[in-house]
């Protein structure tokens, strides 16, 4: 799902950059640039490179901002579903034992909190566009 913002020309897409990416690096998360300018895409990720990946609990989105003219368009896209399918195919394979229960639960809740990350993400850069404008 995508948003769209009526931006000013003198709009900096690089400070907003630089203000998402300070808010979530000080609550532990990676950030990593894509790619830069008019079409900006970073990755916002917790969890990527340990173990809770491989049970479905990493978190991971792209955020994708495209300014085109006075429109900025901001997307979210999920990433890393594989490691949450993953687990829970592995726990429907295992479903007879506590083992295999637990990673259904786990699946399903890093399905669950992904969603939420992201919906999260949309929201928050929003604010930060909105604050940005109005100061």
């Amino acid at each position: 799902m995508a948003i769209a913002f009526k931006v000013s020309d003198n709009f900096n897409l690089d400070q907003l950059i630089g203000k998402i990416a300070q808010n979530y690096q000080l609550h532990g998360y990676n950030v990593i640039p894509l790619s830069m300018g008019d079409n900006t895409c970073i990755e916002i990720s917790k969890g990527k490179d340990s173990y809770v990946k491989y049970v479905g609990l990493s978190l991971c989105a792209e955020l994708s901002m495209i300014k085109k003219g006075n429109i900025l368009t901001i997307s979210v896209k999920h990433k890393d579903w594989i490691f949450k399918m993953i687990a829970i195919a592995l726990g429907i394979l295992l479903s007879l034992g506590f083992v295999g229960v637990l990673l259904i639960a786990a699946g399903v809740f890093g399905i669950v909190k992904q969603y939420n990350f992201t919906q999260e993400l949309q929201q928050n850069v929003s604010l930060i566009l909105s604050n940005s404008a109005s100061s």
